[in-house]
């Protein structure tokens, strides 16, 4: 009986850890899409820099802050968070685009909250049939019969020292 409870905590863990590449593959799809929407918004101030600051981003930037304008200087601090932004971005694809425990273990620590979140909402579970696919299905079904198993073996020994104690 035991078998059969560890061998469905084995297939559920392996279920839930093959939903894990469709969630990352479209994650890594809003990130390049953020990139590609944020390239745009630039693409006017790049023409400008390109004709007046021989193309350095930087330079404009600075150069609207310079300005004692209040609209003019804003306008600098709304192109400087964008450059940041699209810096964020291709770190964030570049991160992505590594192996699959690579993506899974970047998305855990640094992955972009409200991203996150936004992908979460906009995910389908879904089942991959890819060699990853199926090893992260393994991993996480085994880790999840092996965590099972010690907290029963954890809690049989705790029961067993305190019928021996009574």
């Amino acid at each position: 009986m035991r078998g059969l409870i560890y061998g469905c905590v084995f297939l559920g863990g392996a279920l839930l850890g093959n939903l894990v590449p469709g969630y990352i593959n479209l994650h890594e799809q809003r990130v390049q899409a953020r990139l590609q929407q944020v390239s745009i918004d630039l693409a006017p101030f790049q023409e400008i820099a390109d004709r007046y600051h021989d193309g350095s981003m930087a330079t404009l930037v600075q150069y609207h802050l310079a300005s004692t304008d209040p609209t003019f200087h804003d306008e600098g601090v709304a192109i400087g968070s964008m450059l940041e932004n699209r810096m964020e971005l291709r770190d964030a694809l570049e991160a992505l685009d590594g192996s699959l425990l690579d993506s899974t273990i970047y998305l855990v620590r640094t992955a972009d909250t409200d991203l996150a979140r936004q992908t979460r909402s906009a995910y389908r579970p879904s089942l991959l049939l890819t060699r990853d696919s199926a090893l992260i299905s393994i991993v996480s079904g085994a880790a999840l019969a092996a965590a099972i198993w010690a907290i029963w073996q954890i809690l049989r020994v705790g029961f067993h020292r305190a019928d021996r104690g009574t």
